[in-house]
């Protein structure tokens, strides 16, 4: 390392290039059936060039083998909001430029949505499924990755028992133990909400 390392990891960071920061974020599908997530994608070169994005890798389909859905949502980009599913990874979207709007303010940058969804996953010996997503901003000629962020999804499983009353969710008619079956409550896993 340039500089010697201290206990201040944004000091380390910052000026040792061998270094690196990395965004992590939870996706949090144990105790929800989906969850959306945002992030901002920009161009990078001051040019206002139009952005590359790759959505996962193809060692990261697991998720979508095992069940799970994602879908994604371009509307500062786009103008439209709408949500498109994600069947393949890696998914590439070239030429993202920014939709005319007011907040653009002439800048190549926009909010990017996510949603994550999932039921019980495959049969596992564990009670949580754990999986892994990168987003990641490529160079002009796709092959480097400049910046991203990745996402850490935990899920429930086949043996997952979300009230502990030992009936797994997927044979219990009530996760939550709120005396509400699962058919009718708008919050299965949330015994505070019905």
């Amino acid at each position: 390392m340039t500089n010697p390392e201290t206990t201040n990891i944004n000091y380390n960071t910052r000026y040792n290039n061998n270094i690196a920061w990395r965004n992590m974020n939870v996706v949090d599908l144990l105790t929800s059936l989906t969850e959306e997530v945002s992030f901002i994608a920009r161009s990078i070169a001051k040019d206002n060039s139009p952005i590359i994005l790759q959505i996962g890798t193809a060692e990261q389909q697991r998720f979508l083998q095992q069940g799970g859905q994602l879908q994604l949502n371009l509307v500062n980009f786009t103008g439209q909001d709408e949500w498109q599913t994600i069947t393949q990874l890696p998914h590439i979207i070239r030429n993202l430029n920014t939709a005319t709007t007011t907040t653009s303010q002439g800048k190549n940058e926009g909010v990017v949505k996510l949603l994550f969804k999932a039921g019980p996953m495959a049969a596992t010996d564990n009670i949580r499924g754990v999986y892994h997503l990168d987003v990641m901003q490529l160079d002009d000629n796709a092959n480097q990755a400049n910046g991203g962020i990745a996402y850490e999804i935990v899920t429930r499983t086949q043996l997952t028992d979300s009230d502990n009353d030992t009936i797994p969710d997927v044979q219990d008619t009530d996760d939550d133990n709120d005396q509400q079956l699962d058919t009718v409550d708008n919050f299965p896993l949330d015994a505070l909400r019905q």
